[in-house]
C-alpha cells in the first residue's frame, strides 16, 4: 500500500475573526490540500504503472492535462508511450478511466447532470461552480451534459 500526504497549515491572525471568515479560509486550504493529494496520488499510480509495463513500451514525453475535479481545477502530468502492439496511449488516463477530451472528473459529471436536470443550465452552472470554488461556463456544463447522455 502506497501512502500519499500532505500537510494542512491554517495561520490566524490575532484579530478577531468572524466564522464566515474562518470557515471560508479554511476551506481554501482544505481544497488546496486535497488538489495536492490527487495531484501525487496520481503521480503514484503512473509510477506503479510504468515500473509493471513491458521493455518493449517506450516513453516518449510527459504531457499536461486540464482537469476539473470537486477540489478545483489540477493539472496532471502523465507520460505518453508507444507500444508496439497498441500504438501511442497515455496509462494514467487509462488507468483513471478518463476519456481522451474528458477535462473533469466523474464526480463533476454526475453533479453536472444531477444539476442541469432539476434546475436551468445557468442556473446549474453557477451552483456547481460555488461546490468547486471556481467559475465554468454554462456552455461546458451543457457540453458535460449531451455527451454524458
Amino acid at each position: 500500500m502506497t501512502i500519499v500526504e500532505t500537510t494542512v497549515t491554517l495561520s490566524i491572525s490575532g484579530k478577531s475573526r468572524s466564522l464566515e471568515e474562518l470557515e471560508a479560509q479554511i476551506g481554501q486550504v482544505l481544497q488546496a490540500a486535497g488538489r495536492q493529494l490527487l495531484a501525487q496520488a496520481c503521480r503514484q499510480v503512473e509510477l506503479e504503472l510504468l515500473e509493471a509495463e513491458e521493455p518493449a513500451v517506450r516513453r516518449s514525453k510527459r504531457r499536461g492535462r486540464h482537469l476539473l475535479t470537486r477540489f478545483g481545477w489540477i493539472r496532471l502530468e502523465r507520460w505518453h508511450t508507444w507500444e508496439p502492439k497498441g500504438g501511442y496511449s497515455y496509462p494514467l488516463d487509462e488507468a483513471l478511466g478518463l476519456g481522451r477530451h474528458q477535462h473533469a472528473s466523474p464526480w463533476i459529471l454526475q453533479q453536472a447532470v444531477a444539476l442541469a436536470t432539476r434546475l436551468p443550465y445557468r442556473q446549474a452552472t453557477y451552483l456547481l461552480g460555488t461546490f468547486v470554488e471556481d467559475a465554468i461556463d454554462h456552455r461546458t456544463l451543457y457540453r458535460w451534459v449531451q455527451q454524458t447522455g
